[in-house]
């Protein structure tokens, strides 16, 4: 995908019988993975949107950037908007209706997921509202980034160091 500044790859799913009656719009399920902003891959994703097409659903596992590339959780967001809105520019071509674009995502992704649908969008002062999607399917999401580090450390002693 490719939407304003952020660049990204997503792998789609999708439903591998096309019936007569499936002239329709599909259900596209958008979903990022998780890995604490630091780590995963979209092909994470493999098997939860390999089920969701086989009953039907189009589904696209989607790549961001990590907070170690310098754009912080922010860059993060700011990709997952990216993708969503490749994912409406290109629903036509995906056969997907864009009224029914759910995002999905577990632990870190998840909250990129819980972003999205409550309108955070780190390059705008006011949530955003038209853009919102469909539904949020959070799998065990972040909701909270008030700590020092998001990954736990080891002092030198062996104990937890507070996050």
């Amino acid at each position: 995908y490719s939407f304003g500044k952020s660049r990204g790859v997503v792998d789609i799913y999708e439903p591998e019988v096309v019936r007569a009656a499936s002239a329709a719009r599909r259900p596209a399920v958008l979903y990022f993975h998780s890995g604490a902003f630091i780590a995963g891959h979209r092909s994470m994703g493999a098997g939860m949107c390999g089920w969701l097409a086989s009953h039907g659903f189009v589904c696209l596992s989607a790549s961001y950037r990590r907070t170690g590339s310098g754009a912080g959780v922010s860059g993060c967001v700011e990709d997952a908007w990216a993708a969503l809105r490749w994912t409406r520019a290109n629903a036509a071509r995906l056969n997907v209706d864009p009224s029914r674009i759910v995002v999905a995502g577990d632990s870190a992704g998840g909250l990129l997921a819980t972003a999205l649908a409550t309108g955070l969008d780190p390059s705008r002062l006011q949530p955003v509202e038209a853009e919102l999607p469909a539904a949020v399917i959070g799998g065990w999401p972040v909701t909270a980034l008030g700590s020092r580090t998001y990954a736990p450390r080891r002092a030198e002693d062996g104990r937890w160091e507070a996050t």
